[in-house]
């Protein structure tokens, strides 16, 4: 079983690429982004490959963790966006990335630093969506990937999500909330106090909105139903105060 693990996101991100509200809202512009979001990913992932890099694990996670949600609120299948070379690329890559990638969040969870749980909590997530959207039913990734999982790395991660779960001061810098609709609620190294900002700002999953309504439905009839039983109830006293007197 993995455990959880959480990173710490740079302020200095030239490599940070989060979609506006105003563009994630504008339909026309749902496949323009995702094809962006998968140029970004493909990109530092070649570029973690080649040293002197300045892209790291962190970054090409945080690319995993960008495409992978933005395809959930959109319901798209992000290897759907692949084209087959491009498929075959990253593939390969990914084969060679997955056993560096213990050093390098090794090295840049240190100098990250305890700025933001954020990061580790994105990480996590990125870990998780490399594996559900990428990974599964490739024999030679997921053997690489079930190394990375027993990792140091990784298992530093997951200790400090544990220990941050319910810790809002660990985590709470003042920054911008992280857009969490398209984070299924497995990943639950997430605090409620994170998806409550998260849906303050960008709104709720839809599955989450569908629920929403149904409980919305079900407590409008049940205060229908209380209504009517109340009007009954005033029409016998009025019938037993007519009988009475």
């Amino acid at each position: 079983m993995y455990r959880r693990h959480q990173f710490v996101e740079r302020e200095n991100s030239s490599h940070r690429f989060r979609l506006a509200p105003e563009l994630l809202g504008n339909r026309g512009q749902e496949m323009t982004d995702a094809m962006a979001l998968k140029t970004q990913l493909l990109n530092n992932l070649s570029k973690f490959l080649v040293p002197p890099t300045t892209v790291n694990a962190v970054d090409v996670l945080r690319d995993v963790f960008n495409l992978s949600t933005h395809c959930r609120v959109f319901h798209k299948n992000p290897k759907s966006l692949f084209a087959s070379e491009e498929q075959e690329r990253f593939r390969h890559d990914l084969l060679k990335a997955l056993p560096q990638f213990n050093i390098s969040l090794v090295e840049h969870l240190t100098l990250l630093g305890l700025e933001s749980a954020t990061t580790f909590r994105r990480t996590r997530s990125g870990l998780q969506f490399l594996k559900d959207d990428f990974i599964v039913g490739d024999k030679d990734l997921e053997r690489e990937f079930d190394v990375l999982m027993d990792s140091g790395s990784v298992t530093r991660i997951e200790l400090n999500l544990e220990d941050w779960k319910d810790d809002r001061a660990e985590w709470d810098t003042g920054a911008d909330p992280e857009d969490l609709r398209g984070v299924p609620d497995s990943h639950d190294w997430w605090t409620e106090a994170e998806r409550g900002d998260s849906w303050g700002r960008f709104g709720m999953p839809a599955e989450h909105t569908e629920l929403k309504k149904f409980r919305m439905t079900i407590e409008k009839a049940l205060n229908e139903h209380s209504l009517i039983r109340e009007q009954e109830k005033g029409k016998l006293l009025i019938s037993q105060e007519k009988i009475e007197g």
